[in-house]
């Protein structure tokens, strides 16, 4: 058998050039930002909002996805508004900040994850979760080694069946992973990118033969800065060196472990299966388009009508079967295609080549959990198994996720995205993106928009294997200076969660897509959340019950930005389309002021000075700051001489306790990042200086540190935190500390700041809420143990500080890129079972904790 894999794998080799076919796709306007590397983001947002004009917005309409890459890419395009392939982009940029680590760096701090790995849903929290997983593999001898890849947190894994997660390929978080092949515990490989999502794009699949602990790119051949989404990994064990990469610029395969790629179907394909009736037959699907490979590729069925996205299901125990699930229609929603319900589940008995429709009905696609909706989102997800030991029993995810005992002739919901009494078996999160049963022991799982989830009975009862996964999307944090263990956060897909108590409790309050958010210093029991767009709520029982208290019927930016005035923290600020509202009652009632004239561009960021109350509000260009009593009106247009051009937006404010106020600024140039306007000035001065990253800078926060005598300045950018001293003209990384490799390589979007205790707060994009202590605190004495070692023996980058003494008896395992340095005050001991292995850096020293190593 071996050797008849092995000629086939030659034979495809040979005739790939011949192999190639190239499919009519439909164009599908609803979904042009997808594809849009290298166009003007300017005219794709024109585009999109004119579609919408005529076109539903609600749930299932593609709208939410849409405005989720809307709002992360207008702060990362290029100047004049090029759409650049960020993955492609800020890998390169990490690159060249881990390589000059070595030169210029302080890693002071101790950053640690905060998760949230668990959480507890609130009586108004209807479909918690923790963040969103892509897809699921299996090691080939372990049931109980499991991997996952999450869209902006990389890659998971699990030893002992999903009761504890560990991250891997830390420098690839930021890529995502859509695809996962594993060929032992040693070799694996992943295929990059954000299929599903969009929200990142793929630069290739990465290979491992260390377990997860490096990683290098493989060839696949499409060029630098194109446009490429990844939505399937596959291989045929018996195969050694098979990869089959399926993508929106066709399947690719490699025969050789990646060293050399076929284009070997040109295709917008989504879905690939093998045949269980010959295991050198396979089976693809394009958006709209059905394939078979028998000794080479043809098309079973061309241009579906109707449909956007087909899946595909085969099952061992009806080898001849295969099975296709079919969305609605493109640009459904207006004309003779009113709707976005299903398509149908169509069955082929004769390996494919011709298919029988099961049924057109309920819409099993819709977000209702009785199919009577005329909803459906499956451009951006859908998955279907079937069962490999009855043939005839299927699932479908979309909304919901659905199940037939017979081929799909009638349905059933399996699991419902609003949860019943907690805990809920029939509840998983919404937004199937994958479906996968383990070979070896029969277990199902399902990779959601709120983690992943096993069951052992087909789907009639569902597990959350989620805890200990720390992949949640930041967008906004607050906390408030007299308890530094509570923060409220709002995370995508997954709403609004509390952390509260020394334990670091989570708590779900609220469902969609949590946006900005605010504590009342005064009554920590008073929070402001909100939802997309400016739905704006208040609680005052710590999240039990909430109001609406959105002003007017405009809607804001995605993030709609909300602020407090910490002066009389009965009054609140908002921004919408042309309009700032002002609330002096909690938002019972609203004022409303238009300082910018009649030009309609929205709010997107507002600060209200804690020493005066003044206001400050920026558009994407422009920033005014207008006196606390503003019922005159009186706005003063401050933007000066900051650089103004498309593609550079204002991104934070801040105002220090003397009046200074300091703006960071999106996009790709160097040398505008950081700006400060001294009091009574007209003049901002460029304080980017060196050492900043080329890439957008998202939130900056400051303290005056008694220690150094001097305020500091904390930026977040898309590869790590950076502090800056106020007279000095460099910024340096302080990312020390955090699980594998430092900060995680996602984008900071948030800094909070606890001046009382010496802590500051990083939300993440992809790997949750982080903690460390300020620049020159550290504790008395640390005590390092393997039981305590969150990074399994490969720290990466660590400078841990102690100002009386260091004990440890921890592992550094031999890999190049570990650097550690342990530095304490008096003395330090490693104890039995401490050790270093070759090629690690390592380092012990007797310094205080203000001293810097300059091996740092």
């Amino acid at each position: 058998m071996k050797t008849i894999n092995y000629l086939f794998a030659t034979i495809i080799t040979i005739l790939l050039s011949t192999q190639i076919l190239s499919a009519q796709e439909a164009v599908d306007t609803k979904n042009i930002w997808r594809d849009a590397v290298g166009q003007n983001f300017f005219e794709v947002q024109r585009q999109m909002e004119e579609y919408y004009t005529t076109h539903s917005t609600g749930k299932g309409s593609g709208y939410k996805q849409w405005k989720r890459w809307e709002s992360f890419m207008q702060d990362r395009i290029l100047p004049g508004g090029t759409i650049p392939n960020l993955s492609e982009r800020i890998m390169k940029e990490y690159k060249k900040q881990q390589s000059q680590l070595n030169e210029s760096r302080s890693l002071i701090g101790n950053w640690k994850n905060l998760g949230p790995t668990n959480f507890t849903p609130g009586p108004q929290g209807y479909a918690p979760g923790l963040g969103r997983i892509n897809c699921i593999a299996f090691d080939p001898t372990d049931p109980n080694t499991i991997y996952v890849g999450a869209p902006a947190g990389g890659l998971w894994k699990t030893t002992d069946g999903g009761v504890n997660w560990q991250p891997l390929a830390q420098e690839l978080a930021q890529l995502g992973v859509s695809g996962i092949v594993v060929k032992s515990s040693t070799d694996i490989y992943i295929l990059t990118g954000d299929g599903d999502g969009g929200q990142n794009l793929s630069i290739g699949v990465y290979k491992s033969t260390d377990g997860g602990l490096t990683w290098t790119n493989t060839t696949l051949p499409w060029a630098a800065g194109t446009n490429v989404r990844g939505y399937k990994l596959s291989h045929r064990p018996a195969i050694s060196g098979e990869l089959i990469a399926t993508t929106d610029q066709g399947i690719y395969l490699s025969n050789d472990n990646g060293t050399s790629w076929f284009q070997w179907l040109s295709c917008n394909c989504r879905d690939f299966e093998v045949s269980p009736a010959n295991p050198n037959n396979f089976y693809a699907s394009s958006d709209n388009d059905v394939y078979k490979y028998a000794g080479g590729w043809s098309t079973i069925q061309s241009n579906i009508p109707n449909v956007n996205r087909i899946a595909l299901a085969v099952t061992a125990d009806e080898p001849n079967a295969v099975y296709q699930v079919r969305g609605p229609g493109y640009n459904a929603g207006t004309g003779s295609d009113p709707d976005y319900r299903f398509r149908g589940l169509f069955k082929s008995t004769d390996q494919g080549n011709t298919y029988t429709s099961m049924s057109t009905s309920p819409n099993i696609f819709g977000a209702d959990v009785n199919g009577l909706d005329s909803l459906s989102q499956s451009a951006y997800d859908m998955a279907m198994i079937a069962n490999p030991d009855d043939g005839g029993e299927i699932l479908v995810g979309g909304v919901n996720l659905w199940g037939s005992p017979n081929n799909g002739v009638s349905w059933t919901n399996k699991a419902h995205w609003v949860r019943g009494p907690w805990p809920d078996p029939t509840y998983v999160h919404a937004d199937i993106h994958a479906l996968e049963q383990n070979p070896l022991d029969g277990k199902l799982y399902c990779g959601s928009d709120g983690g992943i989830y096993m069951s052992e009975d087909f789907g009639d009862t569902w597990v959350d294997l989620s805890a200990t996964l720390s992949v949640s999307m930041f967008y906004r944090i607050d906390g408030i200076e007299t308890d530094p263990n509570k923060i409220i956060m709002g995370a995508q897909d997954n709403g609004t969660l509390i952390m509260e108590g020394e334990d670091h409790v989570f708590t779900n309050i609220d469902g969609a897509d949590g946006m900005d958010c605010q504590i009342d210093p005064t009554d920590p029991n008073t929070l402001y959340y909100s939802y997309q767009n400016g739905s704006l709520l208040r609680s005052t029982n710590n999240g039990n019950s909430r109001i609406s208290i959105k002003p007017g019927s405009s809607d804001g930016i995605w993030t709609t930005p909300v602020q407090m005035d910490y002066l009389n923290t009965d009054r609140l600020v908002t921004g919408y389309r042309d309009t700032v509202y002002i609330s002096d009652n909690q938002g019972d009632s609203w004022d409303a002021y238009t300082p910018y004239g009649i030009e309609e561009e929205f709010v997107r960021r507002i600060y209200t000075d804690p020493t005066n109350g003044d206001i400050y509000i920026s558009r994407f260009l422009r920033i005014y700051r207008s006196p606390e009593n503003v019922s005159s009106n009186s706005w003063t247009d401050i933007t000066y001489n900051l650089p103004t051009q498309p593609g550079v937006n204002i991104t934070s404010i801040a105002v220090t306790s003397v009046g200074t106020t300091y703006v960071t600024l999106s996009g790709f140039i160097a040398a505008n990042k950081v700006f400060y306007l001294p009091v009574g000035s007209t003049t901002w001065q460029n304080v980017t200086h060196s050492g900043l990253p080329n890439t957008p800078i998202t939130c900056i926060d400051w303290v005056y540190n008694d220690e150094v005598g001097a305020r500091e300045y904390y930026v977040g950018t898309d590869v790590g935190i950076y502090r800056r001293q106020a007279a000095s003209t460099n910024w340096t990384l302080f990312s020390n500390g955090l699980v594998n490799q430092s900060t995680p390589n996602v984008p900071i979007m948030d800094l909070q700041i606890n001046e009382s205790d010496g802590l500051i707060y990083a939300a993440t994009f992809g790997r949750g809420l982080w903690v460390s202590g300020l620049y020159g605190t550290c504790a008395d004495s640390e005590f390092l143990t393997q039981v305590n070692d969150t990074d399994e023996g490969n720290p990466g980058m660590q400078y841990i500080k102690a100002g009386r003494y260091i004990e440890g008896s921890r592992i550094v395992e031999g890999v190049a890129s570990n650097h550690v340095i342990y530095q304490a005050g008096e003395k330090q001991v490693m104890k039995p079972g401490f050790h270093v292995k070759k090629n690690s850096y390592f380092k012990a020293t007797i310094n205080t904790c203000d001293y810097i190593d300059p091996d740092s």
